[in-house]
């Protein structure tokens, strides 16, 4: 859930709707299908690859991370790198809250190039694109059992 908190933090930044509007962040695929509803550039796109949750001698410590993939789509290699880097300046080494989630601190890897210049693949496969690694440390719920 930590990567649907932090679309909705990035909803708020004006820095990246100034770029791809209030409906370009998307989980997982942006939409493709023909005609008025597929998605051009510019946008973003995020899916939560893993993580791991953190223990103390009691149990769960309520600690978490998350790795979360995110790829930034643009008319040309520059307009990605340029949207890249906004992400960049709103996400990389934050401290604070992601829409009531705590986060304790993210961390966005070098971009790699993702572009692809096949034009029958698919809108998503067919944009320049970079693509990197939000390593997000966040609190949690820990699980609480019932008795019995």
């Amino acid at each position: 859930m930590i990567e649907f908190a932090m679309a909705a933090h990035l909803a708020t930044r004006t820095a990246v709707t100034t770029v791809v509007g209030s409906a370009g962040i998307f989980g997982d695929k942006a939409p493709q299908k023909s005609g008025a509803e597929t998605k051009l550039p510019p946008f973003i796109t995020y899916e939560q690859m893993g993580g791991d949750k953190f223990y103390h001698a009691q149990g769960a410590s309520g600690l978490a991370e998350a790795a979360i993939r995110i790829t930034c789509r643009g008319k040309t290699y520059v307009k990605s790198h340029e949207l890249y880097e906004i992400l960049r300046d709103e996400l990389d080494g934050f401290s604070g809250t992601w829409d009531g989630t705590v986060v304790r601190g993210a961390f966005l890897s070098e971009p790699e190039n993702i572009s692809t210049p096949s034009s029958n693949l698919g809108t998503d496969a067919s944009q320049y694109a970079l693509q990197g690694t939000l390593t997000v440390h966040y609190f949690r719920d820990v699980p609480t059992f019932g008795e019995s």
